[in-house]
């Protein structure tokens, strides 16, 4: 029987970026059925020094460029005929708001689930207020349900 021996060094590389952690926020949303406003479940914030704070159901973000995913999943069990939307919402003041960024899922008509993912890099000159809302544009009244609805916003500028 012959002995072996492994002689042999592994090579060091380089241990990851270096600099401060990016503050990161993630929103967990309650499942919402109807057209309305989607509500808060659940935040989880790291490294943060007043970047975001939840406002009833908005999330306070301060003035910078954030990376931000937003994700979930759309059903309807009905037809219907105008587009279903749900969106990411900037607060205008005054009642008014208006997506972010474009960031809106529409449901077209004759599809009864969708999933949806968007990551989007965007810069917000002010300290905004956003949320989340499913819309259909004010057409009859369709049950429609979004449920695993997250929002994740990482500043990194």
């Amino acid at each position: 029987m012959e002995e072996y021996v492994l002689n042999f060094s592994i090579p060091q590389g380089p241990t990851g970026p270096e600099g401060p952690n990016l503050p990161i926020c993630y929103v967990n949303y309650n499942t919402v059925t109807n057209p309305k406003r989607l509500s808060i479940k659940d935040t989880k914030m790291f490294h943060t020094n007043g970047e975001f704070s939840v406002n009833g159901d908005s999330l306070s973000v301060q003035a910078g460029t954030y990376e931000v995913t937003f994700c979930g999943r759309i059903d309807v069990n009905q037809d219907f005929q105008s587009n279903i939307m749900v969106a990411l919402q900037e607060s205008l003041g005054g009642g008014y708001s208006q997506p972010v960024s474009g960031m809106t899922m529409v449901l077209a008509p004759g599809i009864n689930c969708m999933h949806f993912s968007e990551t989007r890099i965007i810069t917000l000159s002010d300290a905004e207020d956003i949320f989340v809302i499913i819309s259909n544009n004010n057409a009859i009244s369709i049950s429609a349900t979004v449920s695993m609805g997250s929002l994740i916003l990482k500043k990194i500028a």
